[in-house]
């Protein structure tokens, strides 16, 4: 079962998100049109793979060690390995360093 909770997940999540969307836009009364599904299936969609690909696992080991101590490798979440976890938060941190600059000098430009 734990196995499947990746595959859970990336079902799970752009469907909340998606009907939370849907629910605030129709509540602001504003459109809901087929260029506004669109994107916000596909950054769901995004949103979903980020955190199965690159929250998921760190917090997963984090709490297993935590825990168990032992090995980082004997606490992997079945399914990944150090090298993807690892690649994951330097991905993550990247886009996480290139949206704060990004946002930062749209702040200044404002």
């Amino acid at each position: 079962m734990v196995e499947r909770l990746p595959y859970l997940a990336l079902l799970v999540i752009p469907a909340v998100l998606v009907a939370h969307g849907f629910r605030k836009r129709r509540r602001l009364g504003k459109p809901t049109d087929r260029a506004f599904a669109s994107k916000l299936v596909w950054t769901s969609v995004g949103a979903a793979t980020a955190v199965v690909a690159s929250i998921f696992p760190p917090v997963w080991v984090f709490v297993s060690f935590t825990l168990h101590g032992g090995r980082i490798e004997d606490n992997m979440p079945p399914g990944y390995s150090p090298q993807f976890i690892l690649g994951a938060l330097l991905v993550g941190g990247a886009f996480t360093a290139i949206s704060t600059a990004y946002g930062y000098g749209e702040h200044l430009d404002s």
